[in-house]
């Protein structure tokens, strides 16, 4: 089970990561030519980037870093440079606000491409190897007791109005920011590319499908690796925001059509993923591959059936992209106790 505190960092990082895509499309229009940026848009929110992780939650993941210091000393080179990066993506905000400024003095904006562009990946980069490699470090390695340690301290390090007074300013700025871009662009875009933004969410909201928080991996892995223009996912299972949905074993204790239902839900942690790595699903240029596992009694046969479950929902959000080749095979075990893993190869643009 994912502790509480790890599951608001993550729930910050989704936040920032919400933050860095409204930027991202921002700049990249620039980079096109086609209109100005909104540059009150861009400047709340890199004062968001600025102010609130330092001011929120950094000083909690100090603590963690000190107490997994303690569990697993040969991680202290990695958060060293982790904490250390702390600092270089505080410069490169402060970098960028300062190019928002000049680009307000003389009313020029394309030069804001490559300065955006770089501390866009930056960001990405680091809540990706923070999450990847030392929350999954975390995870795996601190006791209870260092949790509820952690806890304490982070209640008693801060002043708690204070930290409510900026958690709650700095999430309706959020909001508001998030909100106004969804207002779509200020300008006739030509292209027809503010047409085609964003139709995979826009699918996922027809369809009313909710996915869930991106899972941390729980042993030595990552849970995505990124070659060139393909995405390798690790195997999913039946995850819902840290707890495990379904245990056992598919024709004893697992009905079919619940395993059906697992394998679902195996996909939609795929596209958590995904979303997680390429910050917008509508990047995804096709479904390459979904390996399914299925853990079942002897002598059953429908594990293609089960699969199913996830390879419908592929199809129906991404039409002709999602159809992939696959592989559906019987397990004598999964991680967890549970009836169904997932993996998958997306080829992104």
């Amino acid at each position: 089970m994912v502790s509480t505190v790890l599951q608001t960092l993550y729930a910050v990082h989704a936040n920032l990561g919400q933050l860095l895509k409204v930027i991202e499309d921002e700049i990249e229009r620039t980079g096109a030519g086609q209109l100005d940026p909104d540059i009150e848009m861009l400047t709340l929110a890199l004062e968001y980037c600025l102010e609130y992780p330092g001011q929120f939650h950094h000083p909690t993941e100090d603590l963690i870093y000190d107490r997994l210091i303690r569990r697993v000393p040969q991680l202290a080179g990695e958060i060293t440079a982790i904490t250390a990066d702390h600092k270089t993506l505080s410069q490169l905000t402060r970098s960028f606000c300062d190019a928002v400024a000049r680009a307000i003095e003389i009313d020029e904006t394309k030069f804001l491409y490559t300065e955006g562009l770089a501390f866009v990946q930056h960001y990405r980069h680091h809540m990706h190897v923070e999450e990847a490699e030392i929350f999954t470090a975390a995870h795996t390695h601190l006791t209870p007791g260092d949790w509820s340690r952690i806890e304490a301290m982070a209640r008693i390090s801060v002043d708690p109005v204070f930290t409510e007074r900026v958690r709650d300013a700095y999430l309706a700025l959020k909001d508001r920011i998030v909100a106004r871009a969804a207002q779509g662009p200020r300008y006739p875009d030509n292209t027809g590319a503010g047409q085609m933004a964003d139709q995979i969410e826009s699918k996922l909201v027809e369809l009313g499908i909710e996915l869930p928080q991106a899972a941390a991996a729980v042993a030595n892995y990552v849970t995505y690796v990124i070659d060139g223009g393909q995405l390798w996912i690790a195997g999913q299972v039946p995850f819902w925001n840290g707890a495990v949905k379904y245990t056992g074993l598919v024709g004893e204790n697992v009905s079919l059509d619940e395993a059906v239902d697992a394998a679902r839900i195996c996909a939609l942690n795929i596209l958590a993923q995904t979303k997680a790595a390429l910050g917008d699903l509508d990047r995804v240029r096709r479904v390459i591959k979904l390996g399914g596992f299925v853990n079942a009694v002897p002598g059953f046969t429908d594990h293609p059936k089960i699969i199913n479950g996830a390879s419908d929902l592929m199809v129906e959000i991404f039409g002709d992209k999602g159809k992939h080749a696959r592989s559906a095979v019987g397990a004598g075990g999964l991680p967890l106790g549970v009836p169904v893993e997932i993996d998958a190869v997306i080829a992104f643009d």
